[in-house]
C-alpha cells in the first residue's frame, strides 16, 4: 500500500497526463523496484539526497511556453519543512494536500497568465 502522499502524487500525475500536461517528478531513484504484494514496478519515494525544499512535481503544458509550475505535495496533516515554508513564502513553490488542491492551483495559475485551462475540459 502506498503512503498517502504517494497516493496523491500518483493520482495527480495520472489526471494531469490525461489532460495533456507534462508532469516531472523529483525524488525518484534511478531504478525501479517491484512491489512485494502486486509485483508492479515503480520508482520508490522518500529521501533521495535532493536539495532540501525541492518540490515533488514540476507541472508543464505545451501552451505555457518554457514555464513550469512547482508543486510540493503533503498528505493531510503532513509536516511542511522549514525550507518548503520559506520557498512558499517567497512565491517559489505551491504546497498542496489533495488532488483537488493541485487542480485548483493549476487552474488558478493558468487564469493568472490568461491561459485557457485544460483542467476544466
Amino acid at each position: 500500500m502506498l503512503k498517502p502522499e504517494m497516493q496523491i502524487q500518483v493520482a495527480v500525475r495520472n489526471i494531469l497526463i490525461i489532460h495533456g500536461y507534462v508532469v516531472m517528478e523529483s525524488g525518484k531513484a534511478r531504478s525501479k523496484v517491484k512491489c512485494p504484494v502486486c509485483k508492479q514496478a515503480f520508482y520508490p519515494g522518500g529521501w533521495q539526497g535532493n536539495t532540501p525544499g525541492l518540490p515533488d512535481l514540476y507541472i508543464h503544458h505545451p501552451a505555457w511556453g518554457g514555464v513550469a509550475l512547482p508543486i510540493e505535495l503533503k498528505a493531510p496533516g503532513g509536516t511542511v519543512r522549514r525550507e518548503q515554508q520559506d520557498l512558499k513564502k517567497a512565491g517559489v513553490i505551491h504546497i498542496c494536500r489533495s488532488v483537488e488542491e493541485v487542480l485548483q492551483t493549476v487552474s488558478h495559475f493558468e487564469a493568472q497568465f490568461g491561459l485557457a485551462s485544460n483542467i476544466n475540459r
